[in-house]
């Protein structure tokens, strides 16, 4: 279908995975943790050839501003925490462009057999399905995950600084926060 439309989609699979935490704790603290990712190194678009992404589409990580927040959570009166974004690449979705809009390109995903619903076996032959949400190892994955974070906590009355998109502040509350995505932090 989109080869006959001439329009450009990728292709890949989902991978479960599933790991044992803590392991080295007695067995009442240890926990299963589950997880569907998607298999970022092997995508290909429409005509089979391996798709194509840019290098890097999340915003550049400051280490400077993260010493900002480092230093202002050391004055007098003041702290600091850091946090990671619980399931934060799966609060966004896949893409936060419409259909249609330039740069947006569909993905759709090979489910392994085991995921299929009853009435796919022996029906379908490598049935795909759209995928809408942005998965660990979808390559572009962080860069929505920025966006989305962005745009929530621009909605809740937080500011960023001028060239530091990760960089935010919240004067009322007088709040410095610095969002990155950790792949990009060195």
């Amino acid at each position: 279908e989109a080869r006959q439309q001439n329009k450009e989609v990728h292709f890949g699979r989902v991978c479960p995975l599933c790991s044992e935490k803590f392991s080295e704790k007695p067995q009442e603290f240890r926990v299963y943790k589950g997880r569907v990712v998607f298999q970022g190194n092997n995508v290909h678009d429409q005509t089979g050839t391996a798709a194509i992404f840019s290098d890097q589409k999340t915003a550049a990580a400051l280490i400077s501003a993260a010493k900002i927040c480092d230093v202002v959570s050391l004055l007098p009166g003041n702290e600091g925490q850091q946090a990671d974004g619980v399931k934060a690449y799966s609060q966004s979705l896949l893409w936060n462009s419409s259909p249609g809009d330039k740069g947006h390109i569909e993905t759709w995903v090979f489910l392994p057999e085991d995921q299929w619903p009853s009435s796919w076996h022996n029906k379908y032959h490598r049935p795909v399905i759209l995928l809408r949400i942005a998965l660990y190892g979808h390559p572009l994955a962080g860069a929505f995950w920025e966006t989305h974070c962005s745009r929530e906590l621009k909605q809740i009355g937080w500011d960023t600084i001028p060239g530091w998109d990760n960089f935010f502040v919240n004067v009322p509350l007088q709040l410095c926060l610095f969002v990155y995505v950790d792949d990009f932090l060195i």
